[in-house]
């Protein structure tokens, strides 16, 4: 007969290969569950909500020191036609294209470009009154109508309408302004 040995618990949990592999995994989804709760798997964009947020904290602090701030909204111009003649993959990668045109046209660091809806894509601008506002529209239209996007059926050029709105002191929240951008693009 084998004897039974007793060997005391040290107190500290047993971790095998398997568990710390199996730890680092949950770290993982746990991060890929943040990140998509902030940008878009689309365009990699912050989302809408994410969006909403960040402008909601720039509109607070520009009301609270009377400075300015502005806002972008883009849409692309025949987002149905796109859709049902070229389909949903056509789309993603037309919005990939905006959100990197969006980008490059931005200040980094300080503007915030963002997905706000299936064709539409929003910029905030803090420190930007409404005349470089406008500014930035035509910079972006023009940049768009110069790049030319490669869909699997071929090279496409792209039509947006923007329109840049600034708040104003009658504006209840940053809702205002972007309610008075969408109504001019078509968004509302």
């Amino acid at each position: 007969d084998a004897a039974m040995q007793f060997v005391p618990d040290s107190g500290k949990p047993k971790h095998d290969d398997s568990s710390a592999a199996l730890s680092q995994e949950i770290e993982a989804l746990r991060e890929r569950l943040r990140v998509s709760e902030i940008f878009d798997p689309v365009t990699g964009l912050p989302n809408r909500a994410q969006f909403l947020e960040r402008f909601g904290a720039e509109y607070r602090r520009a009301v609270r020191f009377d400075h300015p701030l502005s806002v972008v909204m883009m849409k692309i111009r025949g987002y149905v036609h796109l859709l049902s003649n070229r389909g949903e993959e056509a789309v993603e990668t037309v919005m990939c294209a905006l959100a990197t045109m969006c980008e490059a046209a931005s200040r980094t660091g300080i503007d915030i470009p963002a997905r706000y809806d299936t064709a539409e894509l929003a910029v905030v601008l803090p420190e930007t009154p409404l005349a470089p506002a406008l500014l930035f529209t035509d910079r972006l239209r023009d940049l768009v109508s110069r790049t030319p996007v490669s869909l699997a059926s071929g090279m496409v050029r792209l039509g947006v309408r923007l329109a840049a709105e600034t708040i104003v002191p009658d504006d209840k929240g940053p809702q205002d302004s972007i309610a008075r951008a969408r109504r001019t693009i078509g968004g509302e």
